[in-house]
């Protein structure tokens, strides 16, 4: 199967080989003529090319990466992003220990996210981009854990192969400079994968709800008590605040005894911190647009509208001690979260139970399910980060940030952590925190001059996430449906600009009331109409997958998505129409900075050609 797919994949990039793009030369300011610069993108066909052009053009210019760090505004934007890393390290930590049964927790989230980011700061070619967990690679997980369970096999050893084989995999990409087929993203495809993502948060969090909802009902009379575990430890009836007729678990009758949790109580309660997390952390980011008090109080009330959530839901839950809910488990001190079961490396050939031989095996075409969603997620970050409007001058390295990846979680494998790669919101956020803003003339918005290219930020918002893990104390006080209110938020907020949405409303709206955009002055109505439908057709073939058996093949259904694109809707639709639909958003970079989006609410458009940024991959800075 690993074979089949890997032919699949250099099958797309073959053209690439032979295909050379038009370089067009350019002019200096003293009007000598250069050559022009480098195309990350263009296949050449030595073996590591694309790698030793990365290193050759990016490392030179370390040393100004160091000094550029030395800025007030880098400052800024490294307490910014610090919370921006925090807040979702701490989610994703709390739903992986509640699914993996504490195997992976909070604290091994927090510190390989702090040990890969700061790999990253050091090493990366676009020191910008911000590693951590996400969406995408925690369905993996799952998957791979319900797969694990079905099969009987130990869980954390069998990620260990997986991390080995994606890094074999990020070798073999890197020889054959495999990253060309970035070339072929386009909205289409990229569209389908932030709803799907966004999808999974919103439907996630209400699942975990109603999870809470079924442990403990709303019941005035017969009620279960259940143990940290979910384990059911006695019922009965509930009467005046006492339990009366109880039973154990082996049915055998107990005394009566009084009610130490409100259990009915508790549904009720995680209801309220998780819409009220979701409602303030949605308030404060609309109030940073509004016309109260001054800019700088309400960006910085947006910009920290998670954390102030977080912060008054915990204190509310705090201040009601009478009532039950579960909160996240992390351990005293610098340990696993399950520390009687595993420690912090895990042992490749079993843990709980010795693994086969033919698992070590089997895990290579995993690897590389989980390879393509690390390679969509870090490459649309280099993408957005490389639109010439966003004029970075120090480039870029496509081929080599994928070999990092692929290594981090390598890392991540070994210290039963879950796998991590470069996160399109928080990359996206570190960049608009770090932009220069020319001054404005009267009446004109500012324009983008440039951004500090360094990585002293990168480093220092990871050694922050790790020394996060001493404050254990703190994050036990952290209720789990805070954080389903986060997931909530999340996925809502990353909603916005997805055009595919946009297009699903105007099915139940009369053409007259149609918004005067590209893809609907450039196509008919029912050809739009149609788009619409594939693209809905093809998240439903996603949801599917996802749900079944089969939930580990999301990956390869996502990498079909990109030669139904390129063969199948040509024939459907025509150039012009394609371009209208499928085609780039005409906003200016500064009128995406007047819209002033927060950092959970990630962009959704994508450039149409790489090579139209070809400037901005100069050689030196």
């Amino acid at each position: 199967m690993e074979l089949v797919m890997m032919i699949l994949l250099l099958e797309m990039v073959t053209p690439l080989m032979w295909g050379q793009l038009d370089h067009q030369e350019f002019q200096s300011s003293n009007g000598e003529r250069k050559p022009p610069a480098r195309n990350p993108l263009e296949r050449v066909g030595k073996p590591f090319y694309g790698l030793i052009q990365d290193i050759k053009i990016r490392y030179p210019q370390y040393f100004s990466d160091i000094r550029d760090g030395l800025n007030p505004q880098v400052l800024s934007a490294a307490i910014f992003i610090f919370f921006a890393a925090l807040s979702p390290a701490i989610t994703f930590g709390g739903m992986y220990a509640d699914q993996t049964d504490r195997y992976i927790g909070v604290g091994e989230t927090l510190l390989v996210s702090s040990i890969n980011g700061i790999i990253f700061a050091l090493f990366a070619a676009q020191p910008l981009l911000i590693v951590g967990s996400t969406g995408p690679l925690m369905i993996f997980d799952m998957s791979l854990l319900q797969f694990c369970q079905s099969m009987d096999l130990d869980y954390l050893s069998i990620r260990v192969w997986v991390g080995i084989w994606i890094l074999i995999i990020g070798i073999l990409i890197a020889a054959f400079e495999a990253v060309a087929i970035v070339k072929k993203f386009t909205r289409f495809t990229e569209e389908i994968f932030s709803t799907f993502v966004c999808a999974i948060f919103i439907y996630g969090a209400f699942e975990k709800l109603a999870h809470i909802f079924k442990m403990h009902p709303l019941a005035s009379d017969t009620v279960c008590f259940y143990d940290a575990n979910h384990t059911k430890i006695m019922s009965g009836m509930l009467v005046n605040g006492s339990l009366h007729n109880g039973t154990n678990e082996e049915g055998e009758e107990i005394e009566d005894s009084d009610i130490l949790v409100n259990q009915p109580n508790t549904a009720l309660l995680s209801m309220c911190l998780m819409i009220g997390t979701f409602l303030i952390a949605w308030k404060l980011k609309k109030f940073r647009n509004s016309k109260f008090l001054g800019r700088g109080i309400r960006r910085a009330l947006g910009d920290f509208g998670v954390p102030i959530a977080i912060f008054l839901m915990v204190l509310l839950d705090y201040l009601m001690s009478d009532t039950y809910t579960d909160k996240l488990t992390m351990p005293k001190g610098l340990q696993p979260s399950n520390a009687e079961v595993r420690g912090w490396f895990i042992n490749p050939f079993g843990v709980t139970k010795p693994l086969p031989i033919w698992c070590m095996v089997a895990a290579g075409p995993a690897a590389l399910l989980l390879f393509i969603l690390i390679f969509l997620e870090e490459n649309i970050c280099h993408l957005i980060l490389s639109k010439p409007e966003r004029c970075l001058k120090k480039g870029t390295g496509f081929h080599l940030d994928i070999l990092l990846s692929c290594m981090v979680n390598t890392i991540a494998g070994l210290l039963g952590a879950p796998f991590m790669g470069p996160a399109c919101v928080r990359t996206i956020s570190h960049m608009s925190a770090l932009t220069i803003m020319a001054a404005p003339a009267p009446g004109e918005p500012p324009k983008i001059v440039g951004c500090h290219e360094q990585r002293l930020s990168a480093f220092a918002v990871s050694l922050l996430v790790g020394l996060a893990v001493m404050l254990y104390s703190v994050l036990n006080l952290v209720p789990n449906a805070v954080l389903y209110g986060i997931f909530l938020y999340m996925g809502v907020s990353a909603t916005a600009g997805i055009q595919v949405l946009e297009r699903t409303i105007l099915f139940f709206m009369p053409v007259k009331y149609h918004p005067d955009v590209n893809y609907v002055k450039g196509t008919g109505t029912w050809k739009m109409h149609a788009f619409t439908a594939i693209q809905l057709v093809m998240l439903a073939v996603l949801w599917v997958v996802k749900q079944s058996p089969a939930a580990l093949a999301v990956p390869f259904v996502l990498i079909c998505l990109i030669p139904i694109r390129m063969h199948l809707l040509p024939y459907i639709f025509t150039t012009d129409e394609l371009i209208a639909l499928d085609g780039a958003d005409k906003h200016s970079p500064e009128e995406e900075a007047e819209e002033e989006a927060d950092f959970y609410e990630t962009q959704h458009a994508l450039p149409t050609q790489i090579e139209e940024g070809s400037n901005t991959h100069s050689h030196s800075s």
